[in-house]
């Protein structure tokens, strides 16, 4: 779950106990939580900095991709209204769209 603090928490429950744990996998992005997805055992976000990948078996951060130039508010004024779009197109293949950009 992403927070509008910038925090981002993964939810995990016990099929046995039916006990619930949370982590945080992230804390302390440069704005709000904009877009979440996951697939398998990845996870990606985006937030003010740019695009984060991050492996929830090993728990640790693969990537970091800088926000596009084409979404920073401080060119293009009416583009902060824009949300990015993130989709696993495969397991191992993350699409980005935001703004005028669009990354694979």
């Amino acid at each position: 779950v992403g927070f509008f603090d910038g925090r981002l928490v993964l939810t995990k429950r016990s099929f046995f106990l039916q006990r619930r744990t949370d982590v945080v996998i992230h804390q302390g992005s440069v704005g709000p939580m904009e877009a979440v997805t996951w697939r398998g055992a990845l996870v990606a976000w985006a937030d003010g900095s740019g695009i984060k990948l991050f492996d929830v078996e090993s728990m640790s951060r693969i990537a970091h991709v800088d926000r596009p130039t084409g979404a920073r508010p401080s060119l293009y004024p009416t583009i902060s209204s824009l949300r990015p779009n993130l989709c696993f197109e495969t397991s191992d293949n993350l699409l980005v769209a935001w703004g005028d950009c669009v990354m694979q």
